[in-house]
């Protein structure tokens, strides 16, 4: 479902739905206090997994470098890995 909006509504649309404070998952994000739980919260709903330390590293540094504009940014690079794609 997820690949047919991002083909019909663009990535960005899709990520802006996706982490929008009125949606269940934009609820989800903002609801969760440190950046590390966001960030655990996000992996568990995207890629069904815990992140590794060096994952949780990396979303630290985008938060300290940009706010809470760096969930959008995780969600489109997850949306963008190997692991979330799937064959049909």
């Amino acid at each position: 479902y997820v690949m047919q909006l991002i083909r019909g509504l663009g990535l960005d649309k899709v990520i802006a739905a996706l982490t929008n404070k009125f949606s269940v998952f934009g609820k989800r994000i903002h609801e969760a206090g440190s950046p590390e739980e966001k960030a655990r919260m996000i992996f568990q709903a995207m890629l069904t997994r815990e992140p590794s330390a060096e994952e949780l590293e990396i979303v630290k540094a985008e938060v300290n470098q940009f706010g809470d504009g760096a969930y959008e940014g995780l969600v489109w690079a997850l949306l963008n890995t190997q692991q979330f794609m799937f064959i049909q």
